[in-house]
């Protein structure tokens, strides 16, 4: 009968998933009017007042004719694309699907699966908040923003195998998830440092040799094809300036580079602490979601569907509810600070007073609201018990299970 239940509460979770999704496609699509003509793949003009102001905006379906698609170059090898390449193969693919329209259905389908699966991983890997990622309304607000379901499904995956003993298979889908968001690499040093330090060095270096030629067997024919447009993911996001992140009320004028250097030194400094964490035994989920928050907070660029990354760290890491709802709050006040400035920008001339109340006023106070609620989260998410579970042997090797895991002894 309990069998049963649970079965049936999947079901459940699952249903609601969907339904976010669809709400996403429903209000991401825009009206035939707003659509390229016949034999066109670029978005008019007067899409983006539209999308802006109905907080619709699509990466999918912008990128559609600004990467041509539709001409299907194969990326990296003849398209330069600004994302790792199989985030380009997934763009490529669908756009075999005639049409806008077909393009983007066949996008969406790819992302509900991809969510579908994530939420099989993230029951296993993270028992007691798994649902909770299903439930938020972020998946309605970002689910088509860009492809970031199809980054979140491996890292998902990678914590299953992770708290499952599977070092290879954990190592091949942190490569996997590098090599389509590099988000997903943010786990590794934990899981690896976690192994090592209980004494299982030879686990560790199976995960890091299997991420390595994950990384390796995927990415390397395409550099040897295209060495430029395979390294343009690395130009584009080095070159991206900060203009509506921490760095512009901090430092307005502050260089790209500048930036860049200092993020790198403030996410290795958490690195490092939460890393001893881990030796004096943290939980490596919860040191990994901690350094993530970290991450995007002094990130150079921070696209408002980064909060679905967060949401589901935090939940591999199975943080207090409250967290978790914290991060949808300010994820939902994100969308409408965000998109509501563009909205306004697009609407209004320069010197409208609208305008001007949003630029040097609304919008700098979303920003710190923003930031605000991902350090409050990252801190409640971290302070709500930052201990390695208990350790079960099972034969030769040792496992990390949770309270009320089977085989844990704990209820």
């Amino acid at each position: 009968m309990e069998h049963r239940a649970e079965r049936w509460r999947g079901v459940l979770v699952a249903g609601g998933f969907l339904a976010w999704m669809v709400l996403a496609a429903v209000r991401t699509l825009p009206p035939a009017a707003l659509r390229p003509p016949p034999g066109g793949s670029g978005l008019p003009a007067a899409y983006y007042p539209w999308a802006y102001s109905h907080f619709s905006y699509s990466d999918i379906l912008t990128l559609y004719g600004e990467r041509h698609l539709a001409a299907h170059a194969l990326p990296i090898v003849h398209q330069p694309v600004e994302y790792p390449v199989l985030m380009d193969l997934a763009m490529w693919a669908a756009a075999w699907v005639p049409g806008l329209v077909g393009y983007f259905l066949a996008t969406a389908a790819l992302l509900a699966l991809s969510g579908l699966v994530a939420l099989a991983a993230f029951r296993r890997a993270a028992p007691r908040r798994w649902w909770m990622f299903a439930a938020s309304p972020l998946v309605a607000a970002y689910g088509l923003v860009n492809w970031d379901l199809f980054g979140i499904v491996w890292l998902a995956a990678s914590w299953w195998a992770y708290r499952e003993d599977r070092p290879a298979w954990a190592g091949v889908f942190v490569g996997l998830g590098a090599s389509t968001k590099l988000f997903p690499l943010a786990s590794w040093p934990f899981m690896a440092w976690a192994w090592w330090t209980a004494g299982r060095r030879r686990d560790a270096a199976i995960l890091s040799l299997a991420l390595l030629g994950t990384v390796v067997l995927v990415n390397a024919p395409f550099a040897w094809a295209n060495w430029h447009n395979w390294t343009q993911f690395v130009r584009y996001n080095t070159g991206r300036l900060a203009i509506a992140d921490l760095w512009v009320l901090v430092w307005p004028h502050i260089r790209p580079h500048t930036v860049d250097l200092l993020s790198l030194l403030l996410v290795l400094a958490m690195g490092v602490a939460a890393l001893g964490g881990v030796g004096r035994g943290w939980d490596p989920a919860r040191a990994a979601a901690a350094v993530f928050t970290g991450w995007m907070i002094a990130n150079k660029v921070f696209s408002p569907q980064y909060m679905l990354w967060v949401l589901a760290f935090g939940v591999l890491a199975e943080w207090p509810p409250g967290a978790l709802a914290l991060v949808t709050l300010g994820g939902l006040a994100d969308d409408a600070n965000s998109f509501g400035s563009l909205a306004v920008h697009a609407l209004y001339p320069p010197g409208n007073p609208l305008r001007v109340l949003v630029r040097h006023r609304l919008f700098p106070l979303g920003l710190l609201l923003r930031y605000a609620t991902l350090a409050l989260a990252g801190a409640l998410g971290l302070g709500a018990g930052p201990s390695r579970p208990p350790v079960v042997r099972y034969g030769p090797s040792i496992r990390y299970s949770r309270v009320g895991d089977p085989g844990s002894g704990e209820p």
